[in-house]
């Protein structure tokens, strides 16, 4: 039982300064400094459990990137690619390196964190969902999946049909 208090305690001391740097956006303080020492004195998990909320609640908006790859992989590690992509989704996409997210997300086939990013600004990326998704699709046909291939094949026409609802919003 001290052990549940001494963790219950902790969150609270480590949620605190979070917040306050999420609500003030300044995300580099939180994450070159105040992400490293609490690295340094107890552990990358605690940091971590703690962030989840703040990331389930869209407040992190940027993370510099060597601090973004760190993120990106541990959380790949971890088999938290749920998060990756509610990241990429709530990303103030004015500040992080657009295509390193954009690497990441096609490296572990985050279809909709890649669809809105690519959405998103830069005209000259929107097919790049629609080519990894087509990509995926014959691959599986390939390989005789005939069932992820349809759903791959899906992904791709929902895609167009995101975009072509976009494009009538925009007329």
């Amino acid at each position: 039982m001290p052990e549940l208090l001494g963790r219950v305690n902790l969150d609270t001391i480590l949620m605190t300064p979070i917040d306050f740097m999420a609500r003030i956006n300044e995300f580099v303080f939180l994450f070159e400094i105040l992400r490293e020492k609490i690295i340094g004195y107890k552990s990358e998990d605690d940091f971590y459990r703690v962030l989840e909320p703040f990331i389930y609640h869209g407040r992190i908006k940027f993370i510099p990137e060597e601090q973004l790859r760190s993120t990106f992989n541990y959380y790949i590690d971890k088999g938290r690619l749920d998060i990756i992509e509610r990241l990429a989704i709530y990303f103030d996409l004015a500040l992080i390196n657009r295509s390193l997210v954009m690497q990441y997300l096609l490296n572990q086939k985050l279809v909709v964190g890649l669809a809105f990013i690519c959405t998103q600004g830069n005209e000259n990326e929107f097919v790049t969902p629609f080519v990894k998704f087509w990509g995926l699709c014959e691959n599986e046909k390939r390989n005789r999946n005939i069932l992820e291939a349809r759903e791959y094949a899906v992904r791709a026409l929902w895609y167009v049909k995101l975009c072509l609802q976009r494009n009538m919003a925009l007329k």
